[in-house]
């Protein structure tokens, strides 16, 4: 099961909700279609604005 985190705004509506799904990248939500590889923290742009994609380590 993946852990849950929150990039965004802080404005709800903005917010872009991820997921890791495997130990080395983090892809977002049906939102979009982006995968990200976070094992040099890679940043993504998404419909919302621009989001850093975390190392989860």
């Amino acid at each position: 099961m993946g852990r849950n985190l929150w990039i965004g705004t802080g404005d709800s509506e903005n917010d872009i909700p991820l997921f890791s799904e495997v130990d080395d990248a983090i892809a977002v939500n049906a939102q979009s279609s982006w995968v990200i590889d976070a094992a040099d923290c890679s940043v993504g742009r998404f419909s919302e604005g621009v989001a850093l994609a975390l190392n989860l380590g």
